[in-house]
């Protein structure tokens, strides 16, 4: 037997065990329902929660780095409604209140950084539906995602009213 070759021992050992066992995906429901209440910081937290979960993180920025992006469009929306209401009134309604519409645009922003992250996963999605691995229990990770969503946005909102 020459030095290139693997034993015939060393062939005949397992490979899968050493691989860590699958983790459950949180549910589509829980992080939509999580993106359309805590926007998209929420929606960026739950999914890149999945993305860990599925060991695809790393391969994830790009789609995670737009969902950023969408929450950095929420957080403008909202600073230009608070600190300058001026600005917001001119290209809001007349007959809507321009705080109502920031909120609305955090909601659209928090969906639509949800469907970003979704449209790579859906195929784990529909993999998870047809497991016995099923969905994790969300509330472990939907409520940080929450809390996340809400100091990042107090954030925001404190500095546009200390700049008013």
């Amino acid at each position: 037997m020459s030095l290139s070759e693997p034993s015939a021992n060393a062939l005949l050992q397992p490979t899968l065990t050493e691989s860590a066992p699958p983790r459950a995906l949180l549910s589509e429901r829980a992080t939509f329902f999580s993106a359309f209440f805590g926007g998209p910081w929420a929606a960026l937290y739950m999914m890149a929660a999945n993305f860990r979960r599925l060991g695809r993180l790393e391969r994830a920025m790009p789609v995670l780095a737009a969902a950023a992006l969408l929450g950095v469009a929420a957080l403008v929306i909202t600073f230009v409604t608070i600190a300058r209401p001026e600005l917001a009134a001119e290209w809001t309604p007349s007959d809507m209140r321009s705080t109502w519409m920031a909120r609305r645009s955090n909601n659209l922003l928090g969906m639509l950084a949800w469907g970003v992250c979704y449209l790579p996963m859906r195929a784990h999605f529909r993999a998870a539906d047809m497991s016995d691995l099923g969905y994790a229990r969300p509330w472990g990770t939907v409520v940080p995602a929450m809390l996340f969503a809400m100091l990042v946005h107090g954030v925001v909102v404190g500095l546009a009213l200390f700049l008013r």
